[in-house]
């Protein structure tokens, strides 16, 4: 059977949940990847796309 990464994976984010938010540039933005960190999950926001300002605003 193999062995679950959960807790290694909490452990080495702080996280409550072995959850990750995949980036998905314009898809989603900051607002999505933050009710994921308030619920104990890794968020995230792709930066490939746009320009610096807009980045800095989401």
């Amino acid at each position: 059977m193999p062995k679950l990464l959960g807790p290694r994976f909490c452990t080495g984010f702080g996280l409550l949940t072995p959850m990750a938010l995949a980036p998905m540039a314009l898809a989603s933005g900051g607002a999505l990847a933050s009710a994921c960190a308030r619920a104990g999950a890794l968020g995230l926001v792709g930066g490939g796309y746009g320009d610096l300002v807009t980045r800095h605003q989401r």
